[in-house]
């Protein structure tokens, strides 16, 4: 719902930018926005830019937690177990911490296990 909030938000202020454009184009006088309106924008603007390098911080520190990978042959019921980062698990593939590249066939089974946490 807040993502929907700051599109509007965004698209509101566009509007008003392209009016404005439109305004200067045809040499009407154009009203000047008022102070608490560019505060407000300001605000936003630097809420959204916070909040999206939060986001990608977050995300590029997911992807660099190490997990054990458990790969289970469905026919034989063999377990192996790798260690990964977990960005680099995708489909049925995997990239181990030491560089080895894993594709698994169709009998196999990934399992992702949860990160052992020391509360």
């Amino acid at each position: 719902m807040l993502k929907l909030l700051f599109i509007g938000a965004c698209l509101w202020f566009g509007v008003i930018a392209v009016r404005h454009y439109w305004w200067t184009l045809l040499d009407v006088e154009t009203p000047a926005p008022s102070a608490l309106l560019r505060h407000f924008a300001m605000g936003l603007l630097i809420v959204m830019v916070t909040v999206t390098a939060i986001h990608f911080a977050l995300q590029w520190q997911q992807d660099r937690e190490v997990v054990t990978v458990q790969v289970v042959n469905a026919n034989t019921g063999l377990v192996t177990l790798y260690q990964a980062q977990r960005g680099s698990v995708a489909g049925r593939q995997l990239r181990t911490v030491d560089g080895r590249e894993i594709r698994m066939a169709d009998v196999e089974r990934m399992i992702i296990l949860p990160t052992k946490t020391t509360d």
